[in-house]
């Protein structure tokens, strides 16, 4: 649209130039006039066309930026989740969570700040427990959230980590082994899913 703006406008200037020339000024001085008026025009012409161009690939690119952003990931829970998904070599923080719980919502934000703070080896798993993978997947679009989702509606997982434990959110945080370090049943805000990470602060509790 803005392309055929600019070109609309220079036609209309051209003709206007053209018959200015051709009133007032004698046949040499009309036919070099007029040529350089279609040089200026065609200059503006290519000009103009070069910059749309940049226009569009620029969009293109930011669309693509968009798009890119959103990396989550949802996985199945199955009888392997120690062995397919915790860290062998580091700690793993593993957050029990639903898009359909209330609690669990108010903490999305601080808990997806600081996943994308995490400047330390720790590796963080969010365990969904909706019961359609079509509202997970609406949620994480919807707020581009680019996280590590199992998708665990028999809530296998947390029976297997923590077996009689139920209520949402719920963090864990779990060693190699797949041993509790440390846990919190409740909303997490950034500083206190730092401060629950800590090794330094989880001996002085304890």
């Amino acid at each position: 649209m803005l392309y055929y703006t600019i070109i609309s406008s220079i036609i209309y200037i051209e003709r206007r130039f053209i018959i200015y020339f051709i009133i007032y000024y004698n046949d040499a001085m009309k036919k070099k006039t007029i040529t350089y008026i279609s040089l200026f025009a065609l200059v503006i012409l290519l000009s103009s066309a070069a910059y749309i161009t940049f226009l569009k690939l620029h969009q293109f690119e930011e669309i693509s930026a968009l798009k890119s952003i959103n990396n989550y990931s949802i996985h199945t829970a199955d009888d392997t989740f120690l062995d397919k998904y915790i860290d062998k070599n580091n700690n793993t923080l593993v957050v029990f969570w639903s898009s359909l719980c209330s609690h669990c919502l108010n903490e999305a934000e601080e808990l997806n700040n600081f996943i994308v703070s995490n400047n330390t080896n720790l590796k963080i798993i969010i365990v969904s427990h909706d019961y359609e993978y079509s509202d997970l997947e609406e949620y994480l679009k919807e707020h581009n959230y680019n996280w590590n989702v199992i998708l665990d509606t028999d809530k296998t997982i947390r029976n297997h980590i923590d077996p009689g434990a139920s209520g949402i959110p719920a963090s864990y945080l779990l060693n190699k082994n797949g041993e509790i370090i440390n846990y919190y049943k409740g909303e997490l805000n950034f500083d206190e899913f730092t401060k629950f990470i800590n090794l330094e602060n989880i001996e002085k509790n304890n």
